[in-house]
């Protein structure tokens, strides 16, 4: 080292006293910024927690669709329960609760798989299959659909309209499987 930048060091360290801290503005300053920080990004954190949860009852429900569908084909019925489809799919949660519903009309039969929201700030989601016979031809045909209601809320979404097409009830939407 050039001897003249070691006395400019041995100059700064003297005068420099070692017992200085943070001031109290800065400690402020750094606290607010924290402050400021957390609160923008904890609801979108808490956000993200619920659209996790309800995609969980989405693909659940979704599954109690397809599992309806192959359950008929091999027993030429629909399962009544959710643990005759064999999926493993819990009946309850601390978050929603499955349950199957079978619906018949004249030689039309439906049956409906909820995944009832058992609080406030998620979405509840219903799938139903039908098996439907076609006026004209005799030809069953069975399509499925999966709805999410519009709002959160605690309880069941609409129930679909049946006909040779399904639609979601009021207040929901069709969503993909």
């Amino acid at each position: 080292m050039k001897i003249e930048f070691k006395i400019r060091l041995l100059r700064y360290l003297k005068l420099r006293n070692p017992e200085t801290g943070f001031t109290l503005i800065e400690l402020l300053v750094v606290i607010v910024i924290i402050g400021v920080l957390a609160a923008v990004s904890l609801p979108s954190f808490l956000g993200q927690a619920a659209k996790a949860q309800q995609s969980t009852a989405k693909v659940y429900v979704g599954s109690m669709n397809r599992a309806q569908q192959s359950y008929y084909l091999e027993n030429t019925a629909f399962s009544p329960t959710v643990d005759f489809l064999g999926l493993g799919i819990p009946t309850q949660t601390k978050t929603y609760e499955f349950a199957i519903d079978i619906n018949t009309t004249g030689t039309d039969i439906f049956v409906l798989g909820h995944g009832k929201s058992l609080q406030p700030h998620l979405k509840p989601y219903v799938g139903m299959v039908g098996l439907i016979t076609v006026a004209g031809d005799g030809v069953p045909i069975m399509p499925a659909i999966l709805c999410e209601t519009d709002q959160s809320r605690v309880g069941l979404a609409p129930t679909p309209v049946y006909g040779t097409v399904l639609i979601c009830g009021a207040n929901s939407r069709a969503i993909d499987k």
